[in-house]
């Protein structure tokens, strides 16, 4: 909407000047670009860059404390701390503010009540990643179990390797079998 911002090919190009601070935002949406302007509307408001720095180091902080390891060695606290790190990117969020998700189907939904969840690469992560998710975040556990369920409704079986509301099928078996199993031994 301003001159001194084009957008040719996916490279947004400014004008600037030496000295010039650029400040960009950017959302997305699994459904809709004007999902995409809620979500950043609801989750992001103002241009307090700092502020939304700090807010996801606390953010990372809270969720990487669940966990203590003791130790002298700061190298191995480290290590442990980036893998822990790690087996929180995914699986992520697949839903907007307002509920609204695309499905295995194609079509959009409604969340049912819960958090829907894509990423799942279960054929690699049955065996450690997801019996830690259930310890560490119980609370996620259930909404990836039944996003999981909501998957198989849409699409005819369980998730296998499923990525951005996509079943991939670039792994053999069905390891969400075991995934939901766990969770529900659990009293999940």
């Amino acid at each position: 909407q301003d001159e001194t911002f084009t957008i040719n090919y996916g490279r947004a190009n400014f004008k600037t000047s030496e000295g010039d601070q650029v400040l960009v935002k950017v959302a997305i949406s699994p459904v809709s670009e004007e999902n995409a302007r809620l979500n950043l509307e609801t989750e992001l408001e103002g241009w307090d860059f700092e502020a939304v720095a700090e807010a996801a180091k606390d953010a990372w902080n809270q969720e990487l404390s669940k966990i203590k390891v003791k130790g002298k060695d700061p190298e191995s606290r480290t290590i442990f701390y980036t893998a822990l790190s790690h087996t929180m990117i995914i699986p992520a969020t697949f839903c907007d503010v307002n509920g609204e998700y695309r499905g295995a189907d194609g079509e959009v939904h409604l969340d049912g009540g819960f958090v829907n969840y894509t990423t799942f690469s279960l054929w690699d992560t049955y065996r450690a990643q997801m019996p830690l998710m259930t310890i560490v975040h119980p609370e996620k556990e259930s909404d990836m179990v039944n996003t999981m369920i909501r998957i198989c409704e849409e699409q005819g079986r369980l998730p296998v390797w499923h990525l951005m509301g996509n079943e991939t099928d670039c792994m053999v078996g069905n390891p969400g079998i075991i995934a939901v199993a766990d969770a529900i031994v659990k009293g999940i």
